[in-house]
């Protein structure tokens, strides 16, 4: 069965963020396949790469991370959705969860679990890259 790099749609309003996001998960053996800097662009990228994966943040102008997540996850059920943010919200990860968000990470705390944790969403062994 041939393995097949997994691809990873990014989206967040600031460009360092999806650098420094990029490379992270790039230098793991992920090929971003798109970036995008608000909720609309998002959901048309998504629309038309179908990436493995989908990384959101809350806080984007346009449409925000949750709305973009709960279009996104009509149109496509089976992609997981890890919706990330600077803040710790009760609410926000409340709603995410409502939503049928895969995993609700803070930027601050949860990007040193952000590899392994989307490895686990794809079903990726540790041997995957």
């Amino acid at each position: 069965m041939p393995n097949h790099q997994k691809t990873v749609l990014v989206a967040d309003d600031n460009s360092a963020i999806r650098f420094l996001i990029r490379s992270l998960i790039e230098q793991a053996g992920f090929r971003v396949v798109g970036e995008a800097e608000n909720g609309i662009q998002a959901i048309e990228r998504a629309k038309r790469i179908h990436p493995d994966l989908i990384l959101l943040d809350l806080s984007m102008p346009s449409v925000n991370g949750a709305e973009a997540a709960s279009i996104l996850k009509q149109l496509m059920p089976d992609v997981p959705i890890v919706l990330f943010t600077l803040h710790e919200e009760k609410a926000g990860r409340a709603l995410a969860m409502r939503i049928g968000v895969d995993l609700f990470l803070n930027k601050d705390t949860g990007l040193g679990h952000l590899v392994e944790s989307m490895r686990a969403l794809l079903g990726m062994t540790t041997t995957e890259h």
